[in-house]
């Protein structure tokens, strides 16, 4: 139920962005001038929306390319849910969100010294 309310608070976000321009600043970015792990997401989910696919690359590549993968292991998290009523993510399931907000950690230091 969270999970839904996240996408459809999400899409109504992206909406009010792409018709009006108006976005929540990037708190980091402001400070220090420097992109987050997280910049470019409004912008990929926007083109998502349009499943303009270049543009969401565009948006923030690693997260891009990391959102099914972690779209397969929340399935597999709900799953497990249904079947034993339990909230628990196995071994390889941990191993993966843990390398993957490892791969975002390096990939914003990897655009901001080459910057992309």
């Amino acid at each position: 139920m969270c999970a839904a309310a996240a996408v459809v608070a999400g899409y109504l976000y992206g909406g009010f962005v792409e018709r009006t321009g108006i976005a929540v600043p990037c708190v980091f970015r402001l400070l220090t001038g420097w992109k987050c792990p997280g910049c470019g997401v409004t912008q990929m989910c926007i083109a998502w929306m349009h499943m303009d696919i270049r543009a969401a690359f565009e948006g923030n590549q690693m997260l891009c390319v990391l959102t099914p993968v972690l779209a397969i292991v929340f399935l597999n998290y709900v799953v497990f849910y249904v079947r034993t009523g339990q909230w628990r993510m196995g071994r390889l399931s941990t191993g993966v969100v843990y390398g993957s907000a490892a791969l975002l950690l390096l990939f914003a230091v990897y655009r901001n010294l080459a910057g992309i």
